[in-house]
């Protein structure tokens, strides 16, 4: 009979369906950082990626990253090699080639000048921060251009957390930040202010704690606002602000003015997105209590400097709230990207393999059965070769 060479034909095929190896599904997506870093003025020659890390070392520190920040970079990478997801995401890596010169320079222009004079100074401090703002900026801007869909971290060290501080308060890259930045960790950051309230706060100093540059820029600013017949040179609105800085409280006002004035104020629209690190008695980013002292003479300059390094240099103790919020951000982002599967490497493609194989394999049946009718002596070619007596056991 017929039937049975098809019978055992469908359980070879059903068999042999049993026993294919499956495909297993796509593997649990990955982050690859890509290391090491390239320079920022370099950097219109890499390869776009799914996220751009930049990192700014600071004040006077080695090139690429600084070791506060190598260690903000490490952290960051530690926790989100497993980001969820159905993509392995590529991060690649841009360090700021700026001068990052020793504030020790603002001494070479001298305390007098630095409050009194009616304009600013020049100083090699200022004018690194400001060349390191622009490296930056052009940096974002060619991510911008070249790279849709780069998402952006970024983490500053001292000076260098002055340098992001700037130029996410460009204008054109807080527009471009609202869709693109994940994250930015700020630590010691001599641009602190109450005017940056709204970001995620990491440290013991105060929620109010004035850094060294916006310091002095409130001292200027009460000093301007008290020149009087009487006080042309405004000391007395300078004692006034080391004594808001020093034991509070700060005019709020005042101090939210100066920082938007100076470029300096971290916009509403990405505030949640920043983390400030600041540790109490950290004399870059929690400048008021040392400035208290030694303008009245409690403790000497260099007291207070040695007393500080330990505690600006101690950043690598709060690396797990510094980086949280970051994290959070990323691994919430990375589930977003998808890539163009092919159909072979889909979960589905195993049962949909199946299907077809057997579909392939019941009609291989039919048709040699089809042939098989023909061939038997006296059968009629027109009649429905599924039918008959031959189907009967």
């Amino acid at each position: 009979m017929i039937i049975r060479p098809a019978r055992r034909l469908l359980a070879s095929l059903a068999l042999a369906l049993c026993t294919l190896p499956v495909l297993a599904s796509p593997a649990r997506a990955t982050m690859t950082w890509s290391g090491p870093p390239i320079a920022a003025s370099t950097a219109t020659a890499q390869a776009c990626a799914d996220l751009l890390f930049v990192g700014v070392r600071g004040s006077a520190e080695p090139a690429p990253y600084g070791p506060t920040v190598t260690a903000v970079r490490d952290e960051l990478a530690r926790r989100t090699s497993d980001a969820p997801g159905d993509a392995s995401l590529l991060v690649r890596e841009v360090f700021l080639d700026y001068p990052a010169v020793s504030p020790e320079t603002l001494g070479a222009t001298g305390a007098d000048r630095l409050l009194f004079d009616p304009e600013m100074p020049p100083t090699q401090f200022f004018d690194s921060v400001r060349a390191g703002r622009g490296d930056l900026i052009d940096l974002l801007a060619d991510s911008g251009r070249r790279c849709p869909g780069e998402r952006w971290v970024i983490a500053g060290f001292s000076q260098g957390a002055q340098v992001v501080t700037e130029a996410l308060a460009d204008r054109a890259v807080r527009e471009d930040a609202d869709d693109r930045l994940l994250g930015a960790v700020l630590l010691g950051n001599p641009a602190n202010g109450p005017a940056s309230q709204g970001t995620n706060l990491a440290g013991d100093a105060r929620p109010d704690a004035m850094g060294l540059s916006t310091s002095l820029h409130y001292i200027r600013a009460r000093i301007a606002g008290a020149r009087q017949p009487d006080d042309a040179g405004g000391l007395g609105g300078a004692l006034r602000a080391v004594v808001e800085l020093s034991e509070g409280p700060l005019d709020a006002a005042l101090a939210e003015r100066v920082l938007r004035s100076r470029g300096l104020a971290i916009d509403p629209v990405i505030a949640g997105r920043i983390t400030q690190v600041c540790r109490a008695g950290d004399l870059i980013c929690d400048s008021g209590p040392g400035l208290g002292r030694i303008v009245f003479a409690q403790a000497p300059l260099q007291d207070e400097v040695d007393r500080a390094q330990p505690i600006h240099l101690g950043y690598a103790e709060l690396l797990e709230p510094a980086v949280r919020p970051t994290v959070d951000a990323v691994r919430g982002w990375a589930p977003s990207v998808h890539r163009a599967v092919p159909f072979w490497q889909r979960p589905e493609a195993p049962l949909a393999g199946a299907i077809l194989l057997a579909l392939v394999g019941t009609g291989a049946v039919v048709l040699v059965r089809r042939r098989t009718d023909r061939a038997r002596p006296g059968s009629d070619p027109q009649a429905d070769p599924t039918t008959g007596s031959g189907d009967r056991m």
